[in-house]
């Protein structure tokens, strides 16, 4: 690993599609139980298209197939980190640590736009001590981890990782090593924006 590290997040873009759950799905965090010993998502997550209004997001129950509307790292209603085919390969390609995470395949479709794709959801097998708990900065009174700093010693084998956090299971706060943010690029996985984050 080299000597920097990013948080991944959506990229921030007006003609991205977002992929939603079924009305009535359970919250995200209550699916991570029910999705326990599964490796396909029991429910299909429809595109969408959403218009940023000046005090709201307006969802439209069409889907307009502009370009950049389908991007590799995809938005999701759940919050959950939605990654192509194409993304997971790179990842699973660039791991390191060990066989630390399996995937969920999840089916994004429009069915007005004849459209059916396979993403994947990375679950975590186990979760990792790796912050430096007197530098991160913590909810007042609590274990919730408002900003993390990691230790380099306990990520220097990692690419991939999470946030500790009560559902580590799946979660959006995902971070890859220099390395991994390279092939990313080089590979022009969509949709996906990198912050650089402290360790030490």
């Amino acid at each position: 690993m080299s000597n920097k590290l990013f948080f991944i997040t959506w990229e921030n873009s007006k003609n991205t599609a977002v992929a939603y759950a079924p009305q009535g799905t359970p919250l995200a965090f209550e699916l991570i139980n029910q999705l326990e010993g599964l490796y396909e998502l029991p429910f299909n997550l429809e595109l969408k298209t959403v218009i940023e209004g000046k005090n709201n997001l307006n969802v439209l129950n069409t889907f307009h197939a502009n370009p950049g509307a389908i991007v590799d790292y995809q938005p999701n209603s759940l919050a959950w980190p939605l990654m192509s085919d194409r993304m997971r390969k790179v990842i699973d390609k660039n791991m390191q640590g060990g066989n630390y995470l399996d995937w969920i395949e999840a089916t994004v479709v429009s069915i007005e736009d004849g459209i059916n794709l396979k993403y994947f959801i990375p679950r975590f097998k186990i979760q990792f001590d790796i912050i430096d708990k007197m530098k991160t900065i913590f909810v007042p009174g609590t274990d919730l981890i408002i900003k993390p700093h990691f230790l380099l010693k306990k990520i220097v084998n990692l690419n991939f990782f999470n946030k500790p956090s009560m559902f580590w299971q799946i979660s959006s706060s995902l971070y890859v090593s220099n390395l991994l943010r390279a092939e990313l690029v080089k590979n022009r996985i969509t949709g996906i924006s990198f912050e650089k984050v402290s360790f030490s």
